[in-house]
């Protein structure tokens, strides 16, 4: 999966489930990624070498809160959530 394709899927998940206070532990310790998300899915900004290890660690933090294998490619967040 690309950046664009993980960032999106984050996106979604924050627009989706920002008021579940079980995923509270997830948006408080990805302060920095969650906003990095919406930034590329709005193509506002070109990932630096640093950009990328955030986003990479936003993925694997999302992909262990929901349970996901962060190795596999998706097509979308409900095929995640499956």
């Amino acid at each position: 999966m690309d950046n664009l394709e993980k960032a999106n899927i984050i996106v979604e998940f924050v627009q989706r489930f920002h008021n579940d206070t079980q995923y509270d532990e997830f948006f408080a310790y990805n302060d920095l990624g969650i906003p990095l998300c919406v930034a590329i899915t709005g193509e506002l900004v070109t990932l630096t070498k640093k950009g990328d290890e955030i986003l990479s660690d936003t993925w694997f933090s999302f992909c262990d809160t929901i349970g996901a294998d962060p190795e596999t490619d998706y097509d979308n967040l409900d095929t995640m959530l499956d």
